[in-house]
């Protein structure tokens, strides 16, 4: 019991240090964080932390025919992925003064955005896909999981985790450690938000679009 606590404290601290780098959802987490939108940011944390899971699950479980599937759609996946940020990117820096504007809302417009209207659950549920989808198109991450797995000492010679408890604690712990982060990233973001001027906020906001259209430049330049 005891060691399987500890194997758990061990797991949150690698979903954490999976999560940290600053990459494509950690921008758009940061830019909806600077404009209020913290629930936005964290769904899309959460989603990011979700696809952390799966790669966990792949890792700790052995699946190697899901394994093989990503190694062959590696490229389409990254191009894909890549097109997506490009054009997220260009929209941060053109409409970084409009989205300003958009920060205080009207009381209808909470309305409108409330988790029960269509609109609102609509723009929640693309949160939840995009951090989702960000991060399960990068299989880096997984390799990531597969060399600190080995690094414990709990996956045994085939590759997978010595027990199905051993597994689900792997999982658990990365997908916790990961939704960690995201709290982190979005608390400090918002914590920064109250000390700074508007314009500081839309010269961050086209910085981060710059960040998120170069990481997808790069991944459409890693497919030729």
């Amino acid at each position: 019991m005891i060691s399987n606590f500890y194997l758990l404290l061990q797991a949150i601290a690698i979903g954490f240090v999976v999560a940290a780098p600053v990459g494509a959802v950690g921008a758009i987490c940061i830019r909806r964080s600077l404009h209020g939108h913290r629930f936005e940011a964290l769904l899309c944390g959460l989603g990011s932390a979700i696809a952390d899971g799966v790669f966990a699950a792949i890792a700790a479980l052995g699946l190697s025919l899901v394994i093989r599937w990503l190694e062959a759609h590696y490229s389409q996946l990254s191009f894909v992925g890549g097109i997506f940020l490009l054009g997220y990117g260009i929209y941060m820096i053109v409409h970084a003064p409009k989205l300003l504007g958009r920060q205080v809302l009207s009381a209808q417009d909470e309305a409108d955005l409330s988790p029960w209207s269509l609109a609102g659950l609509l723009d929640r549920l693309g949160m939840i896909f995009t951090g989702f989808g960000l991060t399960i198109i990068n299989p880096a991450t997984f390799l990531g999981f597969m060399g600190a797995f080995a690094g414990l000492g709990v996956l045994g010679p085939s590759g997978e985790a010595e027990t199905l408890a051993i597994g689900t604690t792997l999982v658990i712990g990365v997908a916790a450690g990961s939704t960690l982060w995201w709290l982190t990233l979005i608390a400090a973001s918002s914590a920064v938000r109250r000390n700074v001027s508007g314009n500081f906020i839309v010269q961050v906001n086209r910085v981060l679009g710059v960040v998120v259209a170069a990481i997808g430049i790069l991944a459409i330049f890693q497919v030729f």
